[in-house]
């Protein structure tokens, strides 16, 4: 590692190659390549994370490896790059595994500049996130199924913030069956459901709403339809 950082450090300003001799004894996957994608260096970690020793990830390059659906989004990244402002940007895209299977990586990269301030290379880190994006699946696929449920049921079921007036949640074909508005409706004006309540029966519910701090209450009221 230290004498890869060294060879390397010819082409880079010593402050670079202190970084790649960091992530070499820090076991970090990352890499430096040229704007237009070409890599310079991975560290060996990088082969390691795609099932790959580093003699039999030689003469690779990382791009080979991304999922084709997600290369148009990485050739946008590389082409944007060198205009923005130095800073940290975070993508996440799928890599090829040596086995064939495709997992996802979290790639953060920053620009590499001279002394003059252009863009000169990228360096990027790589993280595997695959176990998360599983999870995030899993997460998403109940609440798909949630809603399932509640958009067949004929109750009304709200869920409303009451710290933020804000309504979270609310199953569209029962509440435009009851109130005879749209969801939009109420999700582009907060106060909405309190100003279709009858007038006589505001101060009740408002009541309603103190009382749920204390736990399950039940109650009832009118509201207006647009009629």
């Amino acid at each position: 590692a230290h004498e890869a950082a060294l060879i390397l450090g010819k082409d880079f300003p010593p402050e670079v190659a202190a970084c790649q001799l960091a992530f070499e004894i820090a076991s970090i996957a990352a890499g430096i390549v040229t704007l237009d994608g070409r890599p310079l260096w991975f560290s060996s970690t990088f082969p390691t994370l795609l099932g790959y020793s580093a003699e039999e990830f030689s003469g690779q390059t990382a791009a080979q490896c991304i999922h084709p659906d997600d290369v148009p989004a990485f050739q946008k990244r590389l082409s944007n790059t060198a205009q923005n402002p130095p800073s940290l940007n975070v993508a996440e895209r799928r890599y090829r595994h040596k086995n064939g299977h495709y997992f996802w990586v979290s790639v953060t990269s920053n620009m590499i500049r001279n002394d003059k301030g252009e863009a000169t290379h990228i360096l990027g880190i790589f993280q595997d996130i695959s176990e998360r994006k599983l999870q995030e699946r899993a997460l998403q696929e109940s609440k798909d199924h949630l809603n399932t449920i509640l958009e067949s049921v004929k109750d009304v079921v709200w869920s409303f913030s009451a710290t933020e007036h804000k309504l979270t949640y609310m199953n569209s074909n029962a509440t435009k069956t009851l109130y005879k508005r749209n969801n939009e409706e109420f999700l582009a004006n907060p106060d909405l459901w309190m100003e279709v309540v009858h007038p006589e029966d505001r101060t009740r519910v408002a009541g309603i709403l103190q009382r749920l701090s204390h736990g399950p209450t039940e109650d009832f009221y009118r509201i207006l339809r647009p009629s």
